[in-house]
């Protein structure tokens, strides 16, 4: 039986997903692990048995040292809404999404300025363990700047002795719809804003007032 969760909602965006064309090169492992970057984090490679026989399986023999990032660059459009899905299995809670923005010069840029508030870092928590594939979506949205056009699509499975995660379907899908409706695209169409990366971060100040990405005021 699989389940369905979704942890965003956009009321307003009046949207239709069908047939939209998924960005995510391999997104079930059919041609192993191409177009994928599997970086392990952990002095012994051993420690991670990889295979693709039904979607993506990383199986860990003992405790890792630190962790495994499995990720893909995919460039994306400013001022546009995307939705992130994929299936999942896990026999430990210790698998998450790890998710952002990279600017031009490779700054990473977060969605918030905070994990515990940012859905594509897992609220900075661990997906549920769960025996059946289960389906997880993540809709967002690309700001108005022109600076930061790559999505950088990573899931990181951490440190556990004989578990395994399984992963297939990923699909990141643009919806169509028109511009961004909320947060700081929004604040765009008032007022003259000066963007800056500061700690890695992306600002936004008009004036005195400073906001971050999502269009909360800090200053």
């Amino acid at each position: 039986m699989k389940k369905f969760f979704s942890f965003l909602f956009f009321l307003t965006l009046g949207i239709s997903a069908f047939a939209a064309e998924n960005l995510v090169v391999n997104g079930n492992f059919t041609d192993e692990t191409n177009g994928w970057n599997i970086t392990m984090k952990s002095a012994d490679e051993s420690v991670y048995q990889i295979t693709t026989n039904d979607g993506l399986q990383v199986y860990q023999s003992t405790k890792a040292s630190d962790r495994l990032d499995i990720s893909q660059d995919i460039a994306v459009e400013k001022n546009t809404f995307y939705t992130l899905s994929f299936d999942y299995k896990a026999t430990h809670k210790k698998f998450r999404v790890w998710s952002f923005l990279v600017s031009e010069n490779d700054v990473w840029v977060y969605f918030t300025d905070n994990a515990t508030t940012d859905s594509l870092r897992t609220y900075n928590g661990y997906f549920d363990i769960v025996d059946d594939w289960t389906t997880i979506s993540y809709p967002f949205s690309v700001p108005d700047v022109d600076t930061i056009p790559t999505f950088r699509l990573m899931f990181r499975v951490y440190k556990q002795a004989d578990c395994k995660v399984n992963l297939k379907n990923v699909q990141l899908v643009k919806q169509e719809g028109g511009n961004v409706p909320t947060g700081l695209n929004s604040l765009y169409a008032t007022k003259p804003v000066e963007k800056f990366l500061k700690d890695g971060k992306l600002y936004f100040k008009h004036g005195n007032e400073v906001y971050d990405i999502t269009g909360r005021q800090i200053e």
